[in-house]
């Protein structure tokens, strides 16, 4: 079963900025293999509906698995404008939940839902993202998206030393209110990593020469892709847990693998199969999913001084990293690693 994402948030239908970011959500949630829940109200709704409705049926996908709406009498309480102005239900039956009011509406929705993206909004939308947090899951406010999301953004950030986000650092959430460009795979792709369960990025290195290049590459890894996308040893093997075997289900489950070197990393140790370093290093080689990564001037080892099941690596173009040029070399990263995830 997929991870339910709810889109909660209110605006009119002529609210062009909500819409256009509705529609966003909508097709990258769908492409993204997420459920979708929403609710029964005009504009947000219907258009993230809509538009992940229609991204499935172009995937070949099963919207009775991967979609809920709320269908509740709350309406009949509402003006005859509102009732006119209603956007037709939009799944297959077996995808309404039916329901008596909104209190029950928004308990519903914290409990099934995994995590919840806030589009534009009133007051409301703020209790459910409340809820939500209360309930130990992440909320995404994003601001600049019509109704009172900036209102609501705001008061998430004001109340963040008692009440901070699950999930997510005060640093990715100020990331919400960046410009979007053309699509929403910056929200979607901090959600992917709130809510991993196994690792796509690997970084095998040698702790006696580049552990802290590996952990300011882990922090800014972790602040774009979520740090539960990132395996570092040091930081994701539990204190009770089998160490080699976390790093074996790391190595199977990762889809990058970053062989991050520096000027000690070759050594006699390096020879040895039995040897952790040259194991991750020829799992990864066999993955085909290996990117070396130069730190602290050194070079890629010649071939002859390598063994020889890792003499491939001299096949793949590596990038060297340093102080002087470490914003350019992790957006650069960073660019190659979301374009291999979003191949896999």
């Amino acid at each position: 079963m997929p991870k339910w994402i709810l889109v909660a948030g209110s605006a009119w239908a002529s609210d062009t900025e909500a819409i256009w970011r509705a529609q966003l959500i909508g097709r990258a949630l769908a492409r993204a293999g997420f459920g979708l829940v929403v609710g029964s109200w005009p504009g947000v709704d219907a258009a993230t509906a809509e538009s992940f409705l229609s991204e499935l049926t172009i995937l070949g996908k099963d919207a009775g698995t991967h979609f809920r709406q709320f269908r509740d009498p709350y309406w009949r309480r509402r003006s005859a404008f509102l009732l006119r102005h209603l956007p037709r239900y939009h799944g297959p039956p077996q995808s309404a939940i039916k329901l008596r009011n909104t209190k029950e509406v928004n308990n519903t929705a914290v409990a099934m839902c995994d995590a919840g993206i806030l589009i534009g909004g009133y007051g409301g939308t703020l209790r459910v993202a409340r809820a939500m947090i209360a309930a130990g899951k992440p909320v995404f406010p994003i601001p600049f998206s019509g109704g009172q999301s900036d209102q609501n953004y705001q008061e998430l950030l004001k109340t963040w030393n008692d009440n901070p986000i699950p999930g997510l650092t005060r640093d990715q959430v100020l990331r919400l209110a960046l410009p979007w460009i053309g699509d929403a795979s910056r929200v979607v792709e901090l959600l992917k990593g709130t809510l991993a369960q196994t690792p796509d990025v690997f970084i095998s290195y040698r702790r006696s020469d580049s552990a802290s290049a590996v952990g300011r590459l882990q922090h800014d890894l972790g602040e774009y892709f979520g740090s539960r996308r990132i395996f570092v040893d040091e930081t994701r093997i539990e204190p009770s847990a089998v160490w080699r075997k976390s790093i074996e289900s790391a190595l199977h489950n990762c889809k990058v693998g970053l062989i991050v070197i520096g000027r000690d990393w070759l050594n006699e140790r390096l020879h040895d199969q039995s040897n952790i370093l040259h194991w991750e290093v020829s799992t990864l080689l066999d993955k085909k999913v290996a990117l070396p990564l130069l730190v602290d001037d050194a070079g890629l080892p010649a071939s002859s001084s390598l063994p020889e099941p890792l003499k491939r690596l001299r096949d793949i173009q590596a990038r060297s990293i340093s102080n002087a040029t470490w914003p350019v070399t992790v957006a650069e990263l960073i660019r190659t690693i979301e374009g291999i995830l979003k191949r896999d």
